[in-house]
């Protein structure tokens, strides 16, 4: 089946994907974690990498700025309770693992960016260096957007790909047969 032409899946996932980015983007500015419009803008890029179709399973990739996981997850303060020396995570399928965050302070370069982009906010250096402290105590709370994206937007796929899959297939047998 390595010859198999997956064009109807490809189809539909890249339409889910581009449904996934589109509610994504309305879940950032629904819950304000797009203040400088680079991480809606990030989903653009790699659109036509978007679909991978290998063997026997399919993958959907949507590109994203690095700090996507900091305003979809949020972050713990930087003092990390005494007996806890580093975290795990499984989340989404994906394992997340790392040292505590105990010397942890968010770069002030992008805190400045987030600074001078957001509106309402002072533009002195002095607020930026503030909001990296707070940030380091407190930590960030969480503003999920691609996981309630994706949650929304799967269920009304997941029969779409199927049938995509079995056109494929039904077009392959067809094909291997010589019929038309």
């Amino acid at each position: 089946m390595d010859d198999i032409k997956w064009t109807n899946l490809e189809r539909v996932l890249n339409e889910f994907a581009d449904e996934v980015v589109a509610k994504a983007r309305e879940n950032l500015a629904d819950n304000n974690g797009n203040a400088t419009g680079q991480l809606s803008q990030s989903m653009d890029n790699d659109r036509d990498k978007r679909v991978k179709i290998e063997d026997d399973r399919y993958q959907v990739f949507i590109a994203l700025e690095d700090y996507f996981k900091y305003v979809e997850y949020g972050t713990g303060p930087s003092h990390v309770t005494e007996g806890v020396d580093e975290f795990n995570v499984l989340h989404m399928g994906v394992q997340h693992t790392g040292e505590p965050r105990a010397q942890y302070w968010p770069p002030i370069d992008a805190i400045r960016n987030w600074v001078q982009n957001k509106p309402g906010v002072p533009k002195e250096d002095a607020f930026a260096y503030a909001v990296q402290g707070k940030i380091h105590k407190e930590g960030i709370k969480p503003k999920p957007f691609l996981e309630p994206a994706i949650e929304f937007v799967l269920p009304r796929y997941e029969e779409l790909i199927n049938q995509a899959i079995e056109e494929d297939v039904e077009n392959w047998i067809k094909e291997a047969i010589n019929i038309k």
